[in-house]
């Protein structure tokens, strides 16, 4: 795991998510969308700045991102996925 990615995880740190049966559960509001448009979005979901979501986009740390508009963008359900995936890896290093 690269430095940048586990920053995330420090950042992220417990309580920001709920995890039930192997899932994460982000509890969105009604108003919540399934995809995410612009570094600020992403960062907010993520609960870090978006010049972190830079950082990571600089160092290909963050694979769910894509361009839509000419705008950077992520779907709400990869970044969950990514962020179990880091997770995991975290806890085999350990």
């Amino acid at each position: 795991m690269n430095t940048a990615a586990a920053e995330v995880i420090q950042l992220v740190g417990p309580g920001k998510n709920r995890q039930t049966n192997g899932k994460v559960s982000w509890n969105m509001k009604n108003n919540e969308t399934a995809v995410l448009v612009g570094a600020k979005q992403i960062g907010e979901a993520l609960n870090v700045p978006a010049k972190k979501i830079y950082t990571l986009l600089s160092t290909n740390s963050i694979p769910c991102v894509f361009k839509l508009g000419g705008k950077i963008a992520a779907r709400r359900a990869s970044l969950e996925q990514w962020l179990i995936d880091l997770e995991t890896e975290a806890k085999a290093a350990a």
